[in-house]
């Protein structure tokens, strides 16, 4: 009886179900350019002048380094000749650990760019998606959408029409909330 009274429960219950009308909700979506947004932000070009500062300063260590290496092998080209088979052997080595070393040199400077681009544009960044989170609650978005991608030139989506684009772009709202006419 129990088994039944289960059954006949289990499919009253899917009929219910079955029949209770489905809520639409609405998708409400704002594009975005963050990449734009980022370059009218005043704080952006003294922290891209860092930026490039500090790159220069990187890429002068390793040039100096290769230009220093390139004249040591010059160097070692024009002796080799007359150098004996161990001292070639000592050379070599000694060249190849000067090489392996620029390498680990410049490794560890992109490494540093890296570093220093996000500190100095990531703190911009959190502003950004800051204001775009505001900005999506008080319009009451569903989505956002960055549709140039961001530090790339990928779209995240392969379609959107002028009007959807002027209808739903939100750039400048996300600029006002940042102070930024």
């Amino acid at each position: 009886m129990i088994k039944y009274t289960i059954i006949i429960s289990s499919l009253f219950l899917s009929v219910l179900l079955l029949n209770v009308p489905a809520t639409k909700a609405q998708v409400k979506m704002g594009y975005v350019d963050r990449q734009s947004i980022l370059q009218k932000m005043p704080d952006f070009s003294a922290a891209k002048k860092k930026l490039q500062n500090f790159v220069e300063q990187k890429r002068k260590k390793i040039t100096t380094e290769q230009n220093s290496f390139q004249k040591k092998l010059l160097q070692y080209r024009q002796r080799q000749d007359v150098m004996s088979d161990s001292a070639k052997k000592e050379e070599n080595k000694r060249l190849k650990k000067l090489q392996t070393n620029i390498s680990q040199d410049e490794n560890q400077i992109n490494k540093e760019i890296q570093n220093k681009r996000q500190a100095l544009i990531g703190p911009l960044l959190q502003k950004i998606n800051n204001a775009i989170n505001k900005v999506a609650k008080e319009q009451n978005l569903t989505y956002v959408i960055d549709d140039k991608g961001f530090m790339s030139n990928e779209p995240f989506i392969l379609y959107t029409s002028k009007k959807a684009k002027q209808k739903y772009n939100i750039n400048k709202l996300v600029l006002k909330n940042l102070g930024i006419q």
